[in-house]
């Protein structure tokens, strides 16, 4: 059985909120930390909740949303997101806030469409609450084959994105014509045993 597969779309869907309701309507394959259990009060610990969250999305078939909702504060430990994976490819959907201390590790990739991609732009849709602030995200243990030659995207916006590691990766593209690549923009971390060359990941 082929093993499946996510693409860890740290767009992290952090998108306006008219933007959020549209697409909740338009999927119903999204797992909301809430209904999950977590409590988000800022003094219970939802890291389980997290878990069971993620749990529920890489067991999903199709492209899955991992919700996290704004107007909540959520106390977690540091989380570690681990494949593989029934879904083609997973999103997660970040309410307003910060993104940190997130590790997505052990990942098999087949001809997967973003294999690591951070996108602070929102593709064509414009954030009216600022942008969300990301940082201590890992990428480990990636190994496979992009759709494309995109394998690493790193769009971090004019904030940036800070502490970003990778580690362990081996992408290499499915098209021959079009070898796997990496591109960063604002994007500040450390990288290691990463194919392919990722020099554009500032210090």
């Amino acid at each position: 059985m082929q093993r499946l597969i996510i693409t860890c779309v740290l767009i992290l869907f952090f998108v306006s909120p008219c933007f959020c309701k549209r697409l909740l309507l338009e999927t119903s394959n999204t797992y909301n930390v809430i209904d999950y259990g977590a409590k988000g009060d800022g003094e219970t610990d939802d890291s389980q909740a997290f878990l069971k969250a993620w749990q529920g999305t890489c067991g999903a078939q199709g492209t899955p949303t991992l919700q996290i909702p704004s107007n909540y504060e959520f106390l977690l430990s540091a989380l570690v997101l681990k494949g593989p994976c029934n879904a083609t490819t997973i999103l997660i959907k970040v309410g307003n806030g910060c993104a940190k201390q997130i590790t997505f590790e052990e990942i098999t990739l087949d001809q997967t469409r973003y294999p690591i991609f951070i996108d602070k732009h929102y593709g064509s849709y414009s954030l009216t609450n600022g942008e969300v602030e990301v940082s201590g995200v890992t990428f480990r243990g990636f190994q496979g084959t992009s759709f494309d030659g995109r394998a690493i995207t790193l769009d971090c916006g004019q904030l940036g994105c800070y502490d970003i590691v990778l580690d362990q990766i081996d992408i290499v593209s499915s098209l021959p014509a079009k070898p796997a690549c990496c591109s960063c923009k604002n994007a500040h971390g450390t990288v290691t045993s990463t194919v392919p060359n990722c020099s554009c990941l500032m210090p």
